[in-house]
């Protein structure tokens, strides 16, 4: 066996003579009942796991072609949290727009009512704003048509 047919026994299930192949993900040697072939047609596996990782995969890379069980799993579980978060934030995007967009209709007017007295102590001026008060009322601006 040369070296080159030993890294080839490492990296694929089918040139190991169906024993078993190592994960692309973990690089653990496994046998073929843990393995799931990345490139099957009816699955999205490279592509999952291409967007999870931004490793480009291809069936022709020369790397392997399998990943293992646990490797899988975490695959599907992190891709559902990529997707969650996605969606999340298509959310709050969203949801923020409308609220920017609604937030033209209110103006806040601020009134202030004060009353200032000037006391003349020792020649300096001085003001009295003891009894000054401010309210801030919301008032919605009409659209017009």
């Amino acid at each position: 066996m040369t070296e080159s047919d030993s890294k080839n026994d490492l990296l694929d299930l089918a040139s190991s003579g169906g024993k078993g192949g190592t994960c692309r993900a973990c690089t653990l040697f496994y046998d073929t009942s843990r393995m799931i072939f990345l490139f099957e047609s009816d699955t999205n596996l490279a592509e999952m796991f291409w967007k999870c990782t931004s490793l480009e995969t291809s069936d022709a890379d020369g790397l392997p072609k399998h990943i293992c069980l646990n490797c899988h799993n975490d695959l599907i579980n992190y891709n559902k949290f990529r997707l969650l978060c996605a969606s999340s934030d298509t959310y709050f995007r969203r949801n923020i727009n409308i609220k920017t967009d609604n937030s033209d209709k209110d103006n806040l007017i601020i009134k202030e009512d004060a009353t200032v007295e000037r006391i003349d102590v020792d020649g300096s001026v001085e003001s009295n704003l003891d009894n000054s008060s401010i309210s801030v009322e919301a008032e919605e601006l009409k659209e017009s048509t």
